[in-house]
């Protein structure tokens, strides 16, 4: 991991935290970087583990990672299935924060749709201001 790839992550996670507290959830973060989770929020008695992500624009989506390299499974990559409930997403150029289901993301490679499709297609499409926090 480059020093730029972790400054950018490092902002994203700090974004995705502050939007937390600003909707009025206590996040608590763990100690050290060992947990699959970069914190975990909670309200109304309701505690969720969040793995923070920096999402990318292309072609009017917003796109990020579900897995990580990191811990590798025989194919090479880890999905958060059971370490986590929420991915929050966020991305600079838009200055906005997302947060979706990790049961509702594939295991690999999350798209939230922006712009509407060039083939007017609106079924099975997750649309990011639906998951806006």
């Amino acid at each position: 991991m480059t020093a730029i790839t972790k400054i950018k992550g490092d902002i994203s996670e700090a974004a995705i935290n502050l939007e937390f507290v600003k909707k009025g959830y206590t996040v608590c973060t763990p100690n050290g970087e060992n947990q699959r989770y970069d914190f975990i929020v909670e309200k109304d008695g309701i505690m969720q583990r969040v793995q923070c992500k920096t999402g990318r624009l292309e072609n009017g989506t917003l796109v990020f990672n579900c897995c990580n390299g990191n811990n590798a499974s025989s194919n090479g990559t880890s999905d958060y299935r059971g370490d986590v409930e929420l991915f929050g997403c966020y991305n600079s150029e838009l200055d906005e924060v997302f947060v979706i289901k990790v049961d509702d993301c594939a295991r690999t490679i999350c798209t939230l749709r922006l712009q509407e499709t060039k083939s007017n297609q609106k079924k099975f499409v997750k649309w990011a201001k639906d998951y806006k926090l």
